[in-house]
């Protein structure tokens, strides 16, 4: 009996293993809202620009959100930017551990620094109206490879996992 019973205690701590491991690789795609309870004013593609009045390409989602309104990260990850970035204003970057990028811009307040780690849901920044923007919102991206990804058109996740 004792051995049998070792037999299943090593097999469940390889199980919780197992499973711990499975926790961390979701919780590494970005699938949190970033701004929770906030719609979607701008989709991803091609729109009427909003400054130039003419069809421009648009890299990711904007959420309507009024300035202060908390911003938090979609995944696990790293802050690789987070300070003043032209057009986005102020921008929070994060690199997380399956090669993709999100980035957080506008925003009124930064709270992170770069090289910080930060768990999915964890307060990055305040949405606000920084750089290249017309009101307070939060614009969103993620990128593979330095090239943004549709979030909306993206499906399950499995056509992201390797």
């Amino acid at each position: 009996l004792s051995a049998h019973f070792q037999e299943e205690v090593t097999s469940f701590k390889k199980a919780v293993g197992a499973l711990n491991e499975a926790k961390n690789v979701v919780r590494s795609f970005p699938i949190v809202h970033p701004a929770p309870g906030k719609a979607i004013s701008s989709r991803f593609g091609n729109r009427k620009d909003p400054i130039l009045k003419r069809s421009a390409f648009h890299a990711g989602l904007d959420f309507r959100t009024p300035t202060g309104t908390p911003i938090r990260s979609t995944a696990d990850g790293k802050i690789v930017k987070a300070g003043r970035h032209g057009g986005y204003g102020k921008l929070v970057e994060i690199k997380h551990a399956n090669g993709l990028t999100t980035r957080y811009a506008h925003l009124s307040k930064i709270y992170v620094k770069i090289g910080q780690k930060v768990s999915a849901g964890a307060k990055v920044g305040a949405a606000g109206s920084t750089g290249r923007s017309t009101g307070p919102h939060l614009h969103y991206e993620i990128r593979s490879g330095g090239k943004p990804l549709n979030r909306l058109a993206m499906g399950t996740l499995s056509n992201l996992m390797p």
